[in-house]
């Protein structure tokens, strides 16, 4: 049962992560195409995986408890053919692309809402993408669609906005969480394609690169340059302390989610991937503790009815994602 508990501590990290990105969000860095730029840029560091997997090997230095991280290749770190290596940078950019519209949704809503609506249609997209993308082929079965209406009632109930009794919905909060899991999961699928093409660490490092340079196209919008190069508020205590949190945060969640699959039997990896509801509990969570001392610390404000509404729409998302892997 070691890989369930691991599983856990990665959910819980990676929920932790999120409520860090809400914070600079809704306080001192309320430009997400700036805050996309960024994770952009750190994602850069897969770079030194070549130095795992060529420099270190090549001394006779062997890490212990590497396999997982960086499962063995038969070849090192090598130059792909040109093709491949645009499927690399598209990959990557899609992803930094998702993650722009992810913080879109989170600035313009709530991390309790835009995370489990991006969660809940990213697998749906996934699975398009995999039809699409890998010629993968599905029987669409009773189990299939309980998933598919499961996970839609999810997030509708989670993004629905109670004021004074009355229920709204955010467009922009909608329009952006549809186009994250769209992005996200076209990166996932082709992610994949590449891993499968040329190895799990050439293709981490080719579409790593592919982020860098669609953070750096980004440079283009003079609110971004402004942010980085004028008003830098990396140098800020209250700005790098949440982000090298943040992504400490996600990068050992990631760490630990790789470790329960490796530790895991094949049959379990399913439950590893339905557990990600258990994710959005503990943001729902997080949420609530951080806004009960402080509502503007994440710009949430939780009433009763809107606090039932959301951990209804989680449970619904969590008996989603079971069924659409189990």
């Amino acid at each position: 049962m070691l890989w369930l508990y691991v599983t856990l501590i990665s959910y819980f990290l990676f929920a932790l992560s999120s409520i860090t990105d809400r914070y600079l969000l809704a306080g001192p860095l309320q430009k997400p195409r700036a805050f996309a730029f960024y994770t952009g840029i750190v994602g850069g560091f897969a770079t030194l995986l070549i130095f795992v997997d060529f420099v270190i090997p090549s001394t006779g230095f062997v890490i212990p408890f590497t396999d997982f991280i960086v499962p063995p290749a038969p070849v090192g770190f090598f130059a792909p053919a040109p093709g491949i290596i645009f499927v690399s940078f598209v990959s990557g950019a899609a992803k930094i692309m998702g993650l722009y519209l992810l913080y879109r949704a989170i600035f313009h809503g709530n991390v309790s809402t835009a995370v489990p609506m991006v969660g809940a249609l990213t697998p749906l997209s996934t699975l398009f993408f995999a039809y699409i993308l890998a010629g993968e082929s599905f029987v669409i079965t009773i189990q299939g669609v309980l998933a598919l209406v499961s996970l839609i009632i999810g997030s509708i109930l989670v993004s629905l906005q109670i004021t004074k009794h009355k229920f709204s919905f955010s467009g922009v909060v909608g329009t952006s969480a549809v186009g994250a899991a769209v992005f996200l999961g076209f990166s996932f699928v082709s992610a994949k394609i590449i891993f499968d093409s040329i190895g799990f660490l050439n293709g981490l490092v080719w579409i790593s690169w592919g982020g860098v340079l669609f953070a750096l196209s980004l440079l283009i919008f003079e609110e971004t340059r402004d942010l980085v190069f004028e008003k830098n508020p990396m140098q800020q205590k209250n700005v790098w302390a949440p982000v090298l949190i943040g992504k400490v945060a996600g990068g050992v969640g990631g760490f630990l989610q790789s470790y329960a699959v490796s530790i895991a039997q094949l049959v379990q990896v399913a439950f590893i991937n339905a557990l990600g509801g258990v994710q959005y509990l503990f943001l729902l969570f997080f949420a609530f503790i951080v806004s009960a001392r402080d509502p503007e610390i994440l710009k949430e404000h939780f009433t009763h009815a809107s606090l039932g509404m959301r951990f209804a729409g989680t449970l619904f998302i969590g008996i989603g994602l079971a069924l659409l892997v189990l």
